[in-house]
């Protein structure tokens, strides 16, 4: 299998699917999930119209609604897929508030695991809510 085909729809990035893989070590069924909710998560993006960007990092993917707004930071784990997604200042059913960028800034999710393809699905689920969350966000005015 090659990879690059497996994650259409990448952005210009700094890092390769293959060097993820080799720094992170995730097992095959890890790079099956992430290649399944990949492909899933953008299918139901494209129903929906919806504009996304993925750029890779060193040890994941980070997707975004627009050039500046990332939705979801997912960290590939040898026997996981580790994902935080962003809340702003509103509440996703099914899953509590945490970190976003930084620490106490309470605008995004709690850690989410997927391990399976049911949380790979309830992933899907809380993605599309993040999605719409951060479509519609715009940042607090400074004073």
């Amino acid at each position: 299998m090659e990879n690059s085909k497996e994650m259409r729809g990448l952005d210009q990035s700094r890092y390769t699917i293959e060097q993820i893989f080799e720094r992170k070590r995730p097992s095959e069924m890890v790079k099956n999930l992430l290649f399944n909710y990949h492909e899933l998560l953008l299918k139901r993006l494209e129903q929906g119209h919806k504009f996304v960007i993925i750029r890779t990092n060193d040890v994941g993917f980070s997707y975004f609604c627009n050039e500046r707004k990332a939705f979801i930071f997912l960290t590939v784990c040898q026997r996981f897929l580790s994902m935080r997604f962003f809340s702003g200042d509103k509440l996703i059913p099914r899953i509590s508030k945490g970190i976003w960028v930084n620490k106490n800034d309470n605008l995004g999710s709690e850690t989410f695991r997927i391990k399976d393809e049911i949380t790979l699905q309830e992933a899907l689920r809380i993605a599309l809510d993040s999605y719409n969350i951060a479509e519609e966000w715009s940042w607090p005015s400074l004073k």
